[in-house]
């Protein structure tokens, strides 16, 4: 955060929350207010995601985070289940109303279609979360492709990750991290998150 590192990416399921802890004790130093704090749930059921935003505020020590995800939407029943009555969607918009959550948004990490549909289903997301890097523009599920372009025509912020292919792109020496760091904020994005192991 001293170095401007300002968007901090945790999930529920990270480590069992000993990552949301981790970063809440890091928080606790007055560094809350210096940056934007996102979470995410796994669950599709809206009683159980509740009970996790609950658990992932009180690992991270706040009253509130700045995004919260409907995490790792992979299939048409996950989309079904978000925005079910008992879904996760109908309790992230009551705890926007709270002021538990400030943007409500969803990730994945395989299928573009699957984003795709998502958004068709017409809730105004304001965040999606997806593998962005020099190999995906090749690939038939291309995100960039797939996402990217429905994301902008409907003014949802879009969130880079995977920007070195989970590690793979680097392992196989196809592009350097600067070369992978340069294409996914050559993109309409709103910020790339990166995994970064080392300092």
């Amino acid at each position: 955060i001293d170095e401007g590192i300002n968007f901090l990416d945790n999930a529920r399921s990270y480590n069992d929350g000993q990552a949301e802890r981790n970063m809440g004790k890091a928080l606790g130093d007055g560094y809350r207010d210096k940056v934007f704090l996102m979470s995410k749930t796994r669950k599709r059921n809206g009683k159980e995601a509740r009970q996790e935003l609950e658990e992932t505020l009180r690992n991270l020590g706040v009253d509130h985070i700045d995004l919260w995800h409907v995490h790792a939407i992979e299939s048409e029943p996950d989309i079904k289940n978000a925005y079910a009555d008992e879904g996760v969607l109908p309790v992230a918009i009551k705890a926007r109303e709270e002021g538990l959550v400030r943007y409500i948004g969803f990730s994945g990490h395989d299928y573009p279609a699957v984003h795709a549909s998502m958004i068709d289903h017409g809730h105004p997301w304001d965040a999606v979360q997806m593998p962005l890097n020099p190999l995906d523009y090749h690939h038939d599920l291309s995100f960039e492709k797939v996402v990217v372009p429905k994301a902008v025509e409907n003014n949802i912020a879009i969130l880079a990750m995977k920007t070195n292919g989970g590690g793979g792109i680097l392992k196989g020496q196809s592009a350097s991290a600067e070369d992978c760091q340069r294409y996914a904020m050559s993109l309409p994005v709103a910020t790339v998150i990166r995994g970064m192991p080392t300092l």
